[in-house]
């Protein structure tokens, strides 16, 4: 979960982001598929925004990384019309790093 305030040429506002992410590890640690769904709230409008439902596989790396191949279905409502969707590729790395 984050809060985030976001800046548009027309005004600017505050977003809560609320993301629900599921792994699945089945397959030794190796492979781990996921599901996850998050949606965008604007605040200061109280009305959802933005909806993004991700279907993927995570692929681990050495220490800890990972690499995060997926298809996003993202819903999302600009402004108060109706909602647009897009489908989107997905790919994400994360990496770990111990401060020490």
């Amino acid at each position: 979960n984050r809060f985030e305030h976001r800046w548009a040429p027309t005004r600017s506002f505050w977003v809560y982001r609320n993301q629900l992410r599921v792994n699945l590890h089945l397959f030794e640690d190796r492979l781990a598929p996921f599901v996850a769904e998050e949606i965008f709230i604007d605040l200061d409008a109280e009305r959802a925004i933005e909806n993004r439902l991700q279907l993927g596989l995570g692929i681990p790396l050495p220490q800890g990384s990972r690499v995060d191949v997926a298809y996003q279905f993202r819903s999302r409502r600009p402004g108060a019309g109706a909602w647009a969707e897009d489908h989107v590729a997905v790919l994400g790395f994360f990496v770990m790093h111990a401060w020490n």
